[in-house]
């Protein structure tokens, strides 16, 4: 994980934890919030396809999701809109949202307080 120790490191291109999900969807994690004192989780997040996707709310952390590739569909609380390469989209706690993506696409992830990430490292197949 780290290049220089607990004072701070960094996570290179590939080096986060990748979580087999068992399909197209892939998430990467780079800091697990165990790793600061559970202040926030950060991962990118590989999608596939994702023609449809029920709206759902975290009620223990809020997300911030900046999209690195394809287009996306969003859904959060009544408003909705598409997006591409370099927005950012505000998933404030416990609000519903949802989103789809006929291109596939990446996704970097901030959680705070941390939990996301670990839902993803619980979900592991193997």
């Amino acid at each position: 994980m780290s290049e220089w120790g607990p004072d701070g490191w960094a996570v290179r291109p590939g080096n986060g934890e990748i979580i087999d999900l068992g399909g197209p969807h892939r998430p990467e994690v780079l800091v697990r919030g165990s790793d600061v004192d559970n202040a926030m989780g950060v991962f990118v997040f590989t999608h596939g396809v994702i023609p449809e996707n029920p709206p759902h709310a975290h009620l223990d952390f809020m997300k911030i999701a900046y999209i690195l590739e394809g287009e996306y569909d969003f859904r959060v609380g009544d408003g909705g809109f598409s997006a591409g390469p370099g927005t950012v989209v505000v998933v404030p706690k416990g609000s519903f949202h949802a989103f789809t993506t006929a291109t596939g696409g990446r996704m970097l992830f901030a959680c705070s307080p941390s939990g996301n990430e670990e839902l993803f490292v619980q979900m592991e197949i193997g």
